[in-house]
């Protein structure tokens, strides 16, 4: 991370971690447009996550099925959450898992459409995807 100091001049002054990578991840979403090679692998390595949550949720269903140890909810959420929204909300429609049980049949949709906005915006309009985060990120650290 600190390998960029000298490529982004908002990381020339002293800063904190939290704050270096904040800065560092701005600077590269409105000044380094991503090639398509970078594009393709990371729509292929968000692709295979889904798969792999897909696979989760499968094994999950399975277990239940027939009784055995099954994955914790929050793991299954935390799965969806974190990049798996896709994989999620498929294995809930086509196996018919966790569609009754709260808070699946809300979670696992917002889960997606959050996932989606935000892949649409970083692809369509960088900067302003770059703007929101940044926003975002100050409301946290407090900036």
């Amino acid at each position: 991370m600190w390998r960029w100091r000298k490529a982004c001049p908002a990381l020339q002054a002293k800063t904190s971690r939290p704050q270096a990578a904040h800065q560092t991840l701005i600077h590269l979403m409105q000044h380094r447009p991503m090639a398509t090679e970078t594009t393709l692998t990371l729509l292929a390595i968000a692709a295979l996550y889904n798969v792999v949550v897909f696979c989760v949720y499968w094994l999950d269903k399975d277990a239940a099925r027939n009784g055995e140890w099954r994955a914790r909810e929050t793991t299954l959420l935390a799965l969806a959450l974190f990049g798996g929204g896709v994989g999620a909300l498929l294995a809930q429609r086509l196996l018919r898992h966790k569609t009754r049980k709260p808070p699946f049949p809300v979670a696992l949709p917002t889960f997606f459409a959050i996932q989606a906005a935000a892949v649409s915006a970083v692809l369509i309009a960088p900067e302003s995807a770059a703007a929101a985060l940044d926003a975002v990120l100050r409301s946290f650290t407090g900036n």
